[in-house]
């Protein structure tokens, strides 16, 4: 897990920094939508790591638990933060670190 972890934050520095090249706004507007989406999973690392008997119930809950954090911080972001957010990278960053994960899930392929 930490491997996927360690890929997803690669990948949301390197968003961040190619954002970087359209100005500091979009940066942080990349930075936040990273850590919207590296947060949960983060957390949902943990979840799995300290419920050691693996459960389907337990992954489904898991799942829905990162799904309601997103949510919650996306909203926090665009509701509560005094900074004017651009859409474009926040929701890049966003996606790109949620589809990372996929890289790393080939490492166990091969």
């Amino acid at each position: 897990m930490a491997y996927v972890i360690g890929i997803q934050a690669v990948c949301a520095a390197l968003v961040v920094l190619i954002a970087g090249l359209f100005g500091l706004d979009a940066a942080l507007s990349a930075a936040l939508g990273a850590v919207v989406a590296l947060l949960p999973n983060m957390l949902f690392a943990l979840y799995l790591k300290v419920n050691a008997r693996p459960s389907v119930v337990r992954l489904m809950l898991g799942e829905s638990i990162k799904l309601l954090l997103v949510f919650a911080l996306s909203y926090f972001v665009w509701r509560r933060i005094e900074f004017v957010v651009h859409p474009l990278p926040y929701w890049v960053s966003l996606v790109v670190v949620i589809k990372a994960h996929s890289f790393g899930l080939l490492r166990a392929v091969t």
